[in-house]
């Protein structure tokens, strides 16, 4: 076995036999660590590494792009299935943007590295709460609306929507 292609293990236990009971000096990253066996390299690894913290910061993203995924993702699917004049607010509508906008904050979370199931969970429930509230756009700014989603989404959330609600499915609880 030649020195190149020797693992990183194979070459810390020849390492560890040529020292004979004595210690060695390793050199890992910038720092060193002066150990006997293999089992103490281990221990040090496990108190050295670092562990992964939920901020407050990292959970306003999350809610952030969860809010702004909704509005995204119902754009996204406004332009590619556009609605035709008569109809139905439905769940097709809710479970399609609410796929195009999980999607397109799964894809923020990944960019700006907020990977924990506690801010996946947050992101989700924005995009809930996001579609859940997103018809009363049409109400407070009927015109920005038009431009984002189209004048047919904010004539059908004007004609079928409560204003100053939170609607889910049949629900609907007024503010």
């Amino acid at each position: 076995m030649t020195i190149s292609s020797a693992s990183f293990n194979e070459r810390l236990r020849r390492i560890e036999k040529s020292q004979a009971g004595g210690k060695m000096v390793l050199h890992v990253g910038d720092s060193e660590w002066s150990v006997k066996s293999l089992d103490e390299i281990t221990k040090k690894i496990a108190v050295e590494a670092p562990k992964a913290r939920l901020s407050l910061g990292k959970m306003i993203w999350a809610l952030l792009f969860g809010a702004v995924a909704v509005i995204g993702g119902t754009a996204m699917r406004n332009h590619l299935m556009p609605l035709e004049a008569g109809s139905q607010l439905d769940d097709m509508h809710f479970l399609i943007s609410g796929a195009f906008a999980f999607a397109l904050s799964f894809v923020l979370a990944q960019v700006f590295r907020l990977r924990s199931k506690v801010l996946i969970v947050l992101q989700v429930l924005a995009i809930v709460a996001g579609l859940s509230t997103l018809h009363n756009l049409a109400f407070w700014q009927p015109a920005l609306s038009a431009q984002a989603f189209s004048v047919e989404w904010v004539e059908l959330q004007r004609a079928q929507a409560v204003e100053n609600s939170v609607m889910f499915r049949d629900t609907v609880i007024p503010f």
